[in-house]
């Protein structure tokens, strides 16, 4: 005899005719300001200074070496270091107190560790570095104009630059529309369903969403025994975390397999391969070069994803928007001067 966790049912909630409230699209002037404005960033000159002290968003190379209760700490050293003013990248008011140093100053820079520090020994403790400052560069941003425009752009003009940012920002908005109002309409349908979720069930998501995290944070060049130090949490911890997400995410895919079933949607050997396509495209590789690494069972994922997807078209189609309030013109000056700030 065994006792095995079977794919729950679903009693499904009407999925037609569900209200969403929905953002009006709006592209202010001062996001296409701050667009502009990263791209200068970008494309700033670095000037050496030898005939002023370090000031604000200034960029300054140093050497340094921490100690806390006069003992030097590990990780505490540095030579050559490229340090932006006004980053805040080094550690509280590490950064204020170079302002007003000249090229070849020495001078100790005195600074409390948070509370919540990541090296146990450091956190909250007041600690000094001996700092020497080597070079002073300052920061040249470009013109905004049209040759502005042509460099960093298809475009001539700096009028058809910023139509350009304009759409780009549009675009992102509307997506960003579409996910968030795809996931009320989901989070909705599913207070309206009803499921019997096995433990089982949510233990396995929970797993492998742990195994996808892990890959990712080795990827990235932490390992997951570094990470759980830092957290003070261990597998177990991270797990119980993760479930109420896992529960979530079986949750949304079941009444959306759900609506699948009851439409009796079908997804063609086509559209199959058009997907493949777009997933090998993704890679820079042909088709026939990722076919084998999907086997039956990947291209049975496509097919249930591609059906869940149009399951989710279907719901979102029929859903009634109800426009939020875009306030008065009053409000929308208020609003881009908060941006600009």
């Amino acid at each position: 005899t065994a006792t095995v966790a079977v794919k729950p049912e679903v009693k499904l909630g009407e999925y037609k005719g569900i209200e969403v409230e929905v953002d009006p699209i709006i592209v202010t002037e001062a996001e296409v300001d701050a667009a502009i404005a990263r791209e200068q960033e970008k494309n700033a000159v670095k000037n050496p200074v030898e005939d002023r002290p370090v000031k604000d968003n200034d960029e300054v190379v140093i050497d340094f070496e921490g100690f806390c209760d006069g003992v030097a700490f590990e990780g505490g050293k540095g030579t050559d270091q490229t340090l932006t003013i006004g980053s805040h990248t080094f550690v509280d008011t590490f950064e204020d107190q170079v302002i007003g140093h000249s090229i070849g100053d020495e001078f100790d820079v005195n600074v409390t560790f948070p509370e919540d520090y990541h090296t146990a020994d450091l956190a909250g403790k007041p600690a000094v570095f001996k700092v020497a400052l080597k070079a002073i560069k300052e920061k040249v941003l470009p013109e905004v104009d049209d040759e502005f425009a042509s460099e960093v752009s298809d475009f001539e003009t700096l009028e058809e630059y910023k139509e350009d940012i304009r759409k780009n920002i549009r675009e992102s908005k509307e997506k960003a529309a579409k996910t968030a109002k795809e996931n009320v309409l989901v989070m909705k349908l599913v207070a309206a369903s009803e499921m019997d979720i096995p433990d089982a069930m949510v233990d396995t998501q929970a797993k492998g969403m742990l195994e996808d995290f892990a890959r990712r944070m080795e990827n990235n060049g932490i390992p997951m025994a570094q990470y759980y130090q830092y957290t003070n949490m261990d597998e177990s911890d991270l797990m119980e975390e993760m479930k109420p997400t896992a529960l979530e995410q079986i949750q949304n895919r079941l009444v959306l397999e759900a609506v699948a079933e009851a439409e009796n949607v079908e997804v063609s050997a086509d559209e199959v391969q058009e997907e493949i396509k777009k997933l090998a495209d993704s890679y820079g590789v042909d088709t026939e070069r990722i076919l084998p690494f999907l086997g039956e069972s990947g291209l049975e994922n496509v097919k249930s994803d591609l059906a869940i997807q149009k399951a989710m078209d279907i719901i979102s189609e029929n859903a009634i928007e109800i426009p939020k309030d875009a306030g008065e013109p009053e409000e929308e000056s208020a609003q881009e001067e908060a941006a600009e700030e």
